[in-house]
């Protein structure tokens, strides 16, 4: 929100108005669906616990927009350094980011990566700026280190990891052919794709080879 401060007084407001019994109802419902389309047996206790406490973590850290990024809602900075997770907790786009959504179709929870794909469409003014500012180029460019606006923060040699666009838009791509949600496809994976796909067209140069 432009003011995170405001936005978080009406939403309080809101859960007030509603109440803590109709609040809690809703939450148990949402569990009791989620939970009802999860259930496997498996021989071994200790592997069929982490499927359950996996399932947890992934459905308590994806569905919001922005999503949570690296480490999920598990961030300090806290009191001594140790306890600062690994690059300050950024989307860090080379597979860390991506790793907590490619399971989720497979788990039969294929709309829990809705609020991470929906975290790149909102991304798409800033990576609009980024392939223009950085490259002078058409399209998205979606850098291999980003806050949750988009912007590009990655340093050092990482600048030159530019994959992660196209890497997203893989998962996407997979996503709709576990839903076949024409809806997200118009709204979501095709102004993603389309931009970056334009950005690497634009990047891409021909260079006819010497005999």
């Amino acid at each position: 929100a432009d003011d995170p401060m405001r936005a978080a007084r009406q939403r309080l407001g809101q859960a007030i108005t509603a109440g803590v019994e109709t609040l809690h109802d809703a939450h148990r419902a949402w569990w009791a669906d989620f939970w009802s389309r999860s259930y496997v047996g498996l021989s071994e206790p200790v592997l069929e616990q982490m499927w359950y406490l996996s399932l947890y973590n992934l459905a308590t850290v994806l569905p919001g927009v922005p999503v949570g990024a690296l480490c999920g809602l598990w961030y300090g900075p806290f009191d001594t350094p140790a306890q600062v997770l690994p690059w300050k907790g950024y989307y860090t786009n080379d597979y860390n980011t991506q790793l907590p959504v490619m399971p989720v179709g497979r788990t039969n929870h294929p709309e829990l990566a809705d609020g991470s794909f929906r975290t790149l469409l909102n991304m798409l003014p800033t990576t609009r700026r980024n392939a223009a500012e950085l490259y002078d180029m058409p399209g998205a460019y979606y850098g291999l280190s980003t806050d949750p606006t988009g912007a590009e923060i990655a340093n050092g040699p990482y600048r030159f990891c530019q994959g992660s666009g196209p890497y997203w838009c893989t998962l996407m791509s997979l996503h709709y052919q576990y839903t076949r949600d024409d809806k997200y496809l118009a709204e979501v994976l095709y102004p993603v794709t389309r931009e970056v796909a334009t950005f690497f067209a634009a990047y891409m140069r021909w260079k006819a080879s010497v005999s």
